[in-house]
């Protein structure tokens, strides 16, 4: 044999075992065979994920929340749709002020009329809350706008 056949040989034999070598890289690992039907009975099964407790499935889903200074400009639609009925009504120079009023909440907003598109809306607000803090003042407005939400489309306060 020549030494041209021989690094021939070589070669072809170097480049077949690269081959297997790479064969074996593609080969997955074996799996292992899953146990018999006795052997899975003693392992406990969840029938399904656990439940929420009670309470959570109960609570309503978190309302937006709504800034003092959304009232400004809005209509007298806008607003019972927000907050629903006031509690009464009345007038205040040009100005017609409707109040709701709660155990430790009040808020008054005054409407005026625009001359011009004769439409009223909402112009200046008084939020007052019982210990005066902006938080609280903010829960107030929150208990307003869900008290109109657990309502519906109707009013259990009549405006007088």
């Amino acid at each position: 044999m020549t030494v041209r056949s021989k690094l021939l040989a070589l070669g072809v034999l170097t480049a077949l075992s690269g081959c297997a070598f790479f064969e074996q890289l593609d080969e997955q690992p074996p799996v292992a065979a899953a146990p018999a039907d006795e052997e899975r009975a003693d392992v406990p099964v969840p029938a399904s994920k656990p439940k929420p407790p009670l309470e959570a499935a109960l609570q309503p889903p978190a309302a937006p929340t709504i800034e003092p200074s959304e009232l400004e400009q809005l209509t007298p639609e806008q607003t019972t749709d927000l907050l629903g009925e006031p509690t009464y009504r009345s007038e205040r120079g040009s100005g017609i002020v409707w109040s709701y009023v709660r155990p430790g909440c009040e808020l008054d907003l005054v409407f005026f009329m625009n001359v011009q598109t004769k439409v009223s809306r909402v112009l200046d607000y008084d939020l007052r809350a019982s210990d005066g803090t902006e938080r609280s003042r903010q829960r107030c407005l929150e208990q307003l706008a869900s008290e109109r939400r657990s309502r519906g489309s109707g009013s259990s306060t009549r405006p007088r």
